[in-house]
Order: C-alpha cells, then sequence, then structure tokens
C-alpha cells in the first residue's frame, strides 16, 4: 500500500506526500515550514511525523521550506551532493540530518524502495523519483526538459504519476516574460510542454507495461498554462482503448487529497 498526496506543485513551490502508512516522505519542500505542516495537517498527517525530505534538486520552488522544517521537526533529508553544494538555503541544514544519495543508486527508507534517474533541467544534478513497495509505484516527474529512455524505463509501470505540464506552446509565447526565460522554459533543459506529457501519456498507454491509475498534471505555470489545457493534454494523449485513469492537477493553492494505491 502506498499513499500520497501532492501538498503543492506550480511554478512556485512543489511538494508531495508518499508514505505506506510506517515511512512517511516528502517529496521537495517548496512551501514554507508553516504552509507544509498545515497541509500536512489537513490530510491528517503530523509533521513531526514525517522521517525523511527526498530532494530532487536546488532550485528555491523545491528547497524554500527544507531548512527550517528540518530544523523544526528534527527531520532527515535525502540528495546528492552537487544539489547541496549547489543549494544556498540548505547551507544551514546541520550535518547530521543530511543523508548523500549517489544518482542512479536506489536505497531503501523502511519498506520504500526509493529511486531517482537523472533528468535534464538547468539544476547541478536534478533527479526524479520512483518510489515503490511491492507491486505498487508512484513516479513524480517534474523539471525536465525533455523526455528521455531512461525516463520511459523507470515510469513504464507506475501505478500513480505525478508529470510535468509546465506550458501551453501559444501562451508561452503570449507570456510576461523576456524573451531570454522563454527560451529557457522551451530548452531540453527547460520544463515539459502540454505537447510533450501528451505525448508520453500516448507512449506510456499503448505500452504493455502500463498500469497507470491516477495521472496528476503537475507544476502548471500560472502565466502560460491553465488546469484545464494541461489535463486536456493527459487525456488526449490516453489510449482509448484502455481504461481511462483518474486525472487531476496538482496546484501551489492547496493540498490535493490523500490517495492511496493498494
Amino acid at each position: 500500500m502506498i499513499e500520497f498526496a501532492v501538498l503543492a506543485s506550480g511554478s512556485k513551490a512543489n511538494c508531495c506526500y508518499v508514505s505506506d502508512g510506517t515511512t512517511r516522505l516528502l517529496v521537495d519542500c517548496g512551501l514554507s515550514a508553516k504552509q507544509i505542516a498545515l497541509r500536512l495537517e489537513s490530510i491528517g498527517v503530523e509533521a513531526d511525523s514525517i522521517d525523511g525530505i527526498l530532494i530532487s534538486h536546488e532550485h528555491e520552488d523545491h528547497v524554500r521550506g527544507a531548512r527550517v522544517f528540518i530544523k523544526r521537526h528534527n527531520t532527515k533529508m535525502y540528495c546528492n551532493r552537487p544539489t547541496l553544494a549547489r543549494a544556498k538555503q540548505l547551507a544551514e541544514v546541520p550535518r547530521e540530518n543530511i543523508n548523500f544519495f549517489d544518482t542512479g543508486m536506489p536505497f531503501l527508507l523502511g519498506a520504500l524502495q526509493i529511486d531517482h534517474f537523472s533528468v535534464d533541467h538547468d539544476a547541478a544534478d536534478p533527479v526524479a523519483f520512483s518510489i515503490s513497495m511491492g507491486d505498487k509505484k508512484i513516479s513524480i516527474v517534474t523539471d525536465l526538459g525533455q523526455a528521455t529512455s531512461l525516463m520511459y524505463a523507470k515510469i513504464k509501470d507506475s501505478n500513480a504519476l505525478v508529470l510535468e505540464t509546465n506550458h501551453d506552446h501559444d501562451l508561452l509565447v503570449e507570456a510576461p516574460y523576456p524573451w531570454e526565460l522563454k527560451q529557457r522554459i522551451k530548452s531540453r533543459k527547460g520544463h515539459l510542454s502540454n505537447d510533450s506529457a501528451k505525448e508520453i501519456m500516448r507512449r506510456l498507454s499503448s505500452s504493455e507495461d502500463c498500469r497507470v491509475e491516477v495521472a496528476i498534471a503537475a507544476h502548471i505555470s500560472e502565466n502560460s498554462n491553465t488546469e484545464e489545457l494541461a489535463l486536456a493534454a493527459l487525456r488526449e494523449g490516453w489510449d482509448a482503448k484502455k481504461s481511462s485513469p483518474q486525472f487531476l492537477a496538482g496546484s501551489v493553492k492547496y493540498a490535493s487529497e490523500l490517495m492511496c494505491l493498494r
């Protein structure tokens, strides 16, 4: 059994909760420590019960609340060395709370297997996570500019998928961003578009290994996308011959309900 909730997802803050009922984890910590505690409380989880925080990369919308949360609740943090070296916000995390992993080398936290793999993003050593217990698996894949064969291999048998649907091409062109930022977002080291997410869903759903029960549109830009467009992309990419999963959208404004894979 794996239970999970998207506490926040978007260009301003990202944080997910994943647990097997015993070991309780956060994936990223981009909200304030206070907001994370409040959103955990909204799904019936005490902040002091969090056993660890997995950090995908050093950008502020993924680590903003980590230092305070870790000190306040004496939580362990798991990241690779390049990420810690680059992240100014993590500089004051007590050394005894930090655990390093080598990218690509899975490890266990309780009964949960933590698999992490490289993604293409403009960070020191960015990763995405697949977390599994028995035959249940959730993959959290955001902050990448392109889909890779490695990504498909890692997520193809996921039961739940939190997938980046950052921007709509036309809305990005019209967005009030500098030209350089638009180019960064569209680059291979930037963020996945709705069209890219649609193609990922098409390829996954046409695979014999596909087991997706829940698909969540994530890291949705407030200025160059909408929840409706992001969800439409995931639905349009799904193979109509197969049973449709539950499609949901993550938000910075509120936590999702607590969901369970049994």
